[in-house]
């Protein structure tokens, strides 16, 4: 095995079952911004492209090691993946992820760091072993040992906190801490496009797009000039299309599907109001902070959204949003029109959610804050003598 590093930097294993989905950008934020410590990225399959000169291990498109990964949680096929290299720490993102690390990271005598994000922590257990998927049903089957035995448990929001711990997180070792956003890279650009709505999530009952529609065609005629792009993908794209039909929304309505980074903050940029109106699926599903809510603030755009989870942490109504009841589609409604239709009020918003997000989500700061909770775990003699992999 690789020996311990003598420059003090360690290395951070970033473990995701599914490497680099284009709607899980944060990770990569997070793992590329770090400064002291050094990342190899773990996972089963490369789902989109690494990070340039990203490190990564994965087990590539082999079935037989993928099932054995899947079906049995055992970490053999990852060990071999990684051969001599070095891991000090595995992060793990999502509870159901990190169920499957506790595994490798008893296997390499390291901490396991775990991230919640929302869903793996407010989705009733029923529902995660009705869906007959092989990780979520072993998110159920292996939550109590991973409580038990994760050195850290870090929840994106205090609704996230507070789902974690009626789950029965470990309240001694979780810890709020949110990703942030770039603010180098997100300045924001000026006055939107007049009209212009823009709402990013994936096509999933809590990103609420049903409702936000609803809540345009309550608006139409008083406000003619608005129109509205959805930036995303999943299972309720059909139903979305048909409603868009009902309500005569054809010439109002881009269903723009999956964008990558750059082109969801070029909508971003232009938009005149940026609509988050979250609510809880019926299963339990609830957002945990959702980042294009932190990215439109950086970009000083006037953000409209539901009084619910990390979001209403983030924002303050009247200040720098608009927030509304979930699911309350006149309430939504009257708060797209206000927006829309002052262009100072939309200015004010954008520009305290700017000051806000400077404040509480700065990404260079919430990283150093992470390295120093690594430093926390980090076993500080010992451990290092003790090869890794052995059983």
């Amino acid at each position: 095995m690789t020996p311990s590093p003598q420059d003090g930097r360690l290395t951070i294993g970033v473990f995701r079952l599914q490497l680099f989905k284009p709607s899980e950008t944060f990770i990569t934020t997070q793992a590329q911004a770090l400064q002291r410590h050094r990342v190899v990225y773990v996972g089963r399959r490369l789902f989109g492209p690494a990070p340039p000169d990203a490190e990564v291990v994965s087990l590539g498109r082999g079935w037989a090691a993928s099932l054995r990964l899947m079906l049995l949680r055992d970490p053999a096929p990852l060990l071999a993946a990684l051969g001599q290299r070095r891991i000090d720490i595995l992060h793990a993102h999502f509870a159901v992820d990190g169920v499957y690390a506790q595994a490798l990271a008893r296997r390499l005598k390291v901490p396991l760091v775990t991230t919640l994000h929302g869903f793996d922590v407010s989705r009733r257990r029923r529902s995660l072993l009705l869906s007959m998927r092989p990780a979520l049903i072993h998110a159920v089957l292996g939550w109590r040992s991973l409580a038990r035995e994760g050195a850290l448990f870090l929840g994106v929001s205090q609704a996230v906190m507070e789902a974690a711990l009626s789950r029965g997180a470990p309240s001694d070792r979780l810890r709020r801490h949110a990703i942030g956003v770039n603010l180098a890279r997100l300045t924001p650009p000026g006055a939107g496009e007049p009209g212009l709505i823009v709402h990013v999530g994936r096509l999933v009952e809590k990103k609420g797009a049903s409702v936000l529609l609803d809540a345009l065609a309550a608006i139409a005629d008083r406000t003619p000039q608005a129109r509205l792009a959805i930036i995303g993908e999943g299972p309720l794209q059909r139903r979305l299309e048909a409603q868009v039909a009902r309500l005569a929304l054809g010439g109002r309505v881009d269903l723009l599907g999956a964008l990558d980074h750059e082109a969801t903050l070029g909508w971003l940029s232009r938009a005149c109001v940026v609509a988050a109106p979250s609510l809880t699926a019926r299963n339990g599903d609830m957002e945990g902070l959702p980042t294009v809510v932190l990215e439109a603030a950086a970009l000083g755009r006037a953000i409209v959204a539901s009084d619910t989870g990390g979001t209403a942490e983030a924002v303050e109504d009247g200040v720098s949003a608009l927030l509304v009841a979930p699911g309350d589609v006149e309430g939504l409604a009257e708060a797209l029109a206000r927006a829309l239709g002052d262009a100072r009020l939309a200015e004010r918003l954008g520009s305290a959610a700017r000051r806000r997000v400077e404040r509480d989500y700065c990404l260079a700061r919430q990283t150093q804050r992470l390295e120093g909770l690594y430093d926390e775990v980090q076993p500080r003699s010992g451990s290092s003598e003790t090869p890794q992999g052995e059983p």
